[in-house]
């Protein structure tokens, strides 16, 4: 180890050299290699240094300027300060309970870690402020309990994780910025400026990583600057976005959950009123539009319309990423519609006195999603009852307000004061289906009708399928245990001695992709275990745990009392075993697959 009383100055320290600095020495200018240390100490200073190897600031000291490049790390603890630090790609700053950061720069592949008790700052220095800014590519992530006390420049393209209690500002750089991840529930304490969304291109997007979106009630807006989502357990999420009440708005969950899609029409969307057809964009509260009640053509008076504005989240599925879905024009019936018919995926269609959304219709072929159009604007159109109305020559629903009304902003200058929210139980014109029996007909229908329609696309090789899951474990040391034998539907596996707990790990494929789109079933199904039973030494137990833990990491919600579906890397707890000794691990397989093996590398990363 090297220990220093006075300053090191441009001296490049290779692989296994060790640095000690404390107190009032410094080093300056000096460049750490790959393999080499610094730990400083006791207010020592780093002043301009290239960081390759590892460093460690503790007990305050500070490091001033300089970079952290690929390979590098620089652990900030106990007090200790890291100001303007740039961090390259493949670079990592780790900033611990008590320690601070100010004026960091977060280039494309870097990482810069806010952990428990640690702030994030802006420094003033010479009447000029730090500002910290993460560049497209790079990532900066807030743990609970870590704390933003200045303004951070968020780049497009770049990603930043926050807990609703870190506080500070973001300043959403760019107008398609979607990096944005905000963890728990509650008021969000972090204000959100440079938020953008008032027209086709120009859209941001913020992730509520703890919030399924089909658990959102309602969306109201307490002030200007505010945003407040309803849970159905009576909790919310709160969103500081300055000016919010100015711009359309989607609320989008993580991978793991649902988008938000409200029933629209895209711009150019003809609605029948009595007076001819009418481009949607233009419907206004009082107008008159044509509806269907039993058969029988009736007017209704328009009694509120709204815009918003959407962005395609092109991560995600193609049916929860955002993507209009385009219906060719013929593709229904002949002249229905009568021109191409651009929809929202969960827009839905008037089919033999039932509602189906526009999604499970989807062949790839004569009505498929539009990739071309990653940014829109799209309406409602409100009618005094939830209605059977005329778009494009298809017949269609009206807006049902079903809580998601203030995301829009209501077209015309008479405010309509807004009663309670309607549902699709109560309120709706027809019965909204989503049975495979009742949609696999229709979607059959128009799929062999589709090559006759002008404009088809051409379709797609059937994706391959498969039903074997791959099942294997994997232990808590990260050992990989495939099975032993499989005996009919019980699968066995050799547990070695000290295993507490596995995770079951299968492919994993959506139903919806594995058989159809007329399957309404979205989620990432791994397999479905019932019974499981372990031999331990001599003693045979049955093993409960996936069927009474309903928050246990890796399972869906019961079905049924005896059973439960993964999601593809389920935690399996494996209580009260013998010491040092040797098991056998029987897990019934009730259902496999098929698996899509085309997205089977995507879904694995999406559970890892």
């Amino acid at each position: 180890m090297t220990g220093f009383n006075g300053f090191s100055i441009n001296n490049d320290y290779l692989s296994g050299a060790h640095i000690y600095i404390s107190g009032v020495n410094s080093l300056n200018s000096d460049t750490i290699e790959s393999g080499a240390t610094a730990s400083l100490t006791n207010s020592g200073v780093t002043i301009g240094v290239n960081l390759y190897g590892q460093m460690t600031l503790d007990s305050g000291s500070w490091a001033v300027g300089g970079s952290v490049a690929s390979g590098g790390v620089m652990d900030v603890k106990n007090g200790s300060i890291a100001y303007n630090a740039g961090i390259a790609s493949g670079g990592t700053v780790n900033v611990d309970s008590t320690a601070t950061i100010s004026g960091a720069s977060v280039q494309s592949g870097g990482t810069l870690n806010i952990n428990s008790g640690a702030t994030l700052a802006d420094y003033t220095t010479s009447g000029s402020s730090t500002v910290t800014t993460v560049g497209s590519g790079g990532t900066l992530t807030v743990a609970n309990g870590g704390t933003l006390s200045g303004t951070v420049q968020l780049a497009d393209g770049a990603t930043m994780t926050i807990p609703t209690s870190a506080g500070g500002t973001i300043d959403l750089q760019g107008n398609t910025n979607v990096g944005l991840i905000i963890s728990g529930t509650g008021s969000v304490n972090t204000v959100i400026s440079g938020f953008d969304g008032t027209s086709a291109g120009q859209s941001d997007g913020i992730t509520l990583a703890s919030v399924q979106a089909a658990d959102v009630t309602n969306v109201s807006y307490p002030d200007d600057n505010h945003v407040t989502f309803t849970l159905k357990d009576g909790s919310s999420v709160e969103l500081n976005i300055v000016g919010v009440t100015g711009f359309g708005y989607n609320l989008v969950a993580d991978a793991n959950g649902d988008l938000v899609y409200e029933v629209c029409f895209l711009a150019g969307s003809m609605i029948r009123t009595p007076h001819g057809d009418v481009n949607v964009e233009d419907i206004r509260m009082g107008d008159e539009v044509i509806a269907y009640v039993d058969g029988q053509q009736i007017t209704r008076k328009v009694t509120w319309a709204g815009k918003a504005h959407g962005t395609v989240r092109p991560d995600l599925a193609d049916d929860e990423a955002g993507y209009p879905v385009r219906i060719l024009k013929d593709a229904i019936a002949t002249g229905v519609p009568y021109k191409d018919m651009l929809i929202t995926p969960e827009h839905c269609l008037f089919f033999d006195g039932k509602f189906v959304p526009a999604r499970m219709l989807v062949n790839g072929v004569s009505v498929f999603y539009d990739k071309s159009i990653t940014s829109y604007d799209y309406y409602h159109v409100e009618t005094e009852q939830h209605s059977v109305i005329v778009a494009d020559g298809m017949l269609t629903e009206s807006y049902l307000d079903t809580g998601n009304r203030q995301a829009f902003r209501q077209e015309g200058s008479v405010v309509r004061l807004c009663g309670a929210s309607r549902s699709w139980e109560d309120d709706a014109a027809a019965p909204l289906c989503v049975e495979q029996a009742f949609v696999e007909p229709i979607f059959r229908a128009i799929e062999n009708r589709a090559g006759n329609v002008e404009g088809a696309q051409v379709a797609t090789v059937s994706p391959q399928l498969t039903t074997d899951p791959d099942l294997y474990l994997i232990t808590e040391t990260g050992q990989i245990i495939r099975n032993a034998r499989v005996c009919g539907k019980n699968v066995m596996f050799m547990l070695p001695a000290g295993v507490k707990n596995v995770q079951i790990v299968s492919r994993v494929s959506r139903p919806s992709d594995a058989v159809g789109p007329f399957l309404d079933d979205r989620r990432k199904l791994g397999v479905l275990i019932g019974k499981v039973t372990l031999l331990d030494g001599n003693k045979m137990c049955d093993v409960t745990s996936h069927l009474e833990g309903s928050d246990l990491t890796g399972w869906y919600a019961q079905d049924q009392a005896s059973n439960r579906w993964t999601n593809g890397k389920a935690l399996l707890p494996l209580d009260n075993r013998k010491p040092y000794s040797f098991g056998m691990l029987s897990v019934e397989v009730l259902a496999a697959g098929p698996y899509v093996m085309a997205c089977e590398s995507q879904l694995h990363a999406q559970i890892a």
